[in-house]
């Protein structure tokens, strides 16, 4: 909570000219329950601790989750609105993807998924990541380590705040209905293919409906043309 307090009062200096849209953009309560969130966001620790069976070294796999599903509790018993619950409950549930994603090698299209979890809530979920890794101790927590955290943080943000309102706003080039005329039947298939086809048209892989059906095409016939050639091609 220190460091994020000291992120937030030196937000002018640390983030340029996004400071001041950072501030506006936690109005209200918003910077309240980013507190609370910054607090709580590793609730799910103890019940996932863990020791990784080769290296002995502590593990806490899924405590985003946990944690995400613990706060819920809390923000009962403190009465939040369902938009407050839903504010602290996002931001624990995602704090590893942002942290995963403040690398020089995370790909557009990953970025792009992060920006439509977090919606509006990108840079308060930047701000917790931040904060979290500023006071991380431990040999890997190196001032480059956290200086290269800190640029790719300026970088996402301004990614995201130039680019989330256009791409999100852009209507989809596939409907569930176009899969359906390619064969494709109702169902949880149907909704990874649109889902897989809307991540490479926001990444701008695809740009327009041709392209799209081309790529819907190529992932519904892959697997069959994988079961078709074991089929003519027999293995003993």
């Amino acid at each position: 909570m220190e460091c994020c307090d000291a992120l937030l009062a030196k937000a002018e200096d640390s983030f340029g000219e996004l400071g001041e849209g950072i501030l506006a953009d936690l109005a209200g309560w918003r910077l309240s329950w980013l507190k609370l969130t910054v607090l709580l966001h590793d609730l799910g620790k103890p019940g996932t601790r863990g020791l990784h069976p080769r290296t002995g070294q502590t593990t806490f796999h899924g405590h985003d989750a946990l944690g995400a599903r613990l706060v819920l509790q809390v923000t009962r018993r403190l009465r939040l609105s369902r938009a407050e619950s839903a504010y602290v409950h996002d931001l624990i549930r995602h704090h590893l993807h942002v942290g995963a994603l403040l690398t020089p090698q995370a790909t557009t299209k990953a970025r792009t998924r992060l920006l439509r979890r977090l919606g509006t809530n990108l840079a308060p979920g930047i701000l917790l990541c931040l904060a979290d890794t500023q006071a991380t101790l431990g040999p890997a927590s190196t001032p480059e380590f956290r200086r290269t955290k800190f640029e790719q943080a300026l970088r996402l943000l301004q990614e995201g705040w130039g680019r989330a309102e256009r791409i999100f706003s852009s209507p989809a080039l596939l409907s569930g209905d176009d899969l359906i005329a390619m064969g494709v039947r109702p169902g949880p298939n149907l909704g990874r293919i649109l889902k897989a086809v809307r991540e490479a048209q926001d990444a701008g892989e695809v740009k327009n409906r041709e392209q799209a059906l081309g790529l819907a095409e190529r992932i519904v016939n892959g697997p069959k043309k994988q079961e078709d050639k074991k089929q003519v091609f027999p293995t003993s």
